[in-house]
C-alpha cells in the first residue's frame, strides 16, 4: 500500500474529514486531498509534524507510512524534532547532541 493510501486510511480510521485535517495542519481540505491522492508528494516540515499529531501517529508515519507503536521515538523522529528535518544531519552531529544531553543530565543529577 502506498503512503498516500495509508494517509487516507488513517484519516478515515480516526473518522476525520479532510476539513478536520486541513484545519489542524493549516492548509485547505483540497491540499489534504491532493496529499492523499499523491498529487502533492512533498510537505513542509512544519506540516509533517502537525499532520502526524492530528493522525496520532509518529512523524515517521508521514515520512514512510509506518504506523507502529515504537514506544520510544526513533532516531529519525528525534533528529526531525531537533533539527527540523533529517536531511544533512550526519551521525556525528547527532552523536554530539546526544553527548551534550548526557552531560546536561549528569550536571542536573549532581545538583
Amino acid at each position: 500500500m502506498e503512503l498516500k493510501d495509508k494517509l487516507k486510511n488513517r484519516r478515515k480510521e480516526l473518522k476525520l474529514t479532510l476539513e478536520d485535517i486541513g484545519r489542524a495542519v493549516g492548509v485547505s481540505a483540497a491540499t489534504i486531498s491532493r496529499w492523499e491522492s499523491g498529487d502533492i508528494e512533498n510537505m513542509r516540515r512544519d506540516r509533517i509534524v502537525l499532520y502526524a499529531k492530528v493522525l496520532n501517529a509518529p512523524i515517521g508515519f508521514i515520512m514512510d507510512g509506518e504506523l507502529q507503536d515504537r514506544g520510544m521515538p526513533t532516531d529519525d523522529d528525534i533528529k526531525f524534532a531537533l533539527f527540523e528535518g533529517i536531511e544533512g544531519i550526519s551521525d556525528e552531529m547527532y552523536e554530539e547532541v546526544k553527548r551534550f544531553a548526557r552531560m546536561i543530565k549528569r550536571e542536573q543529577s549532581a545538583k
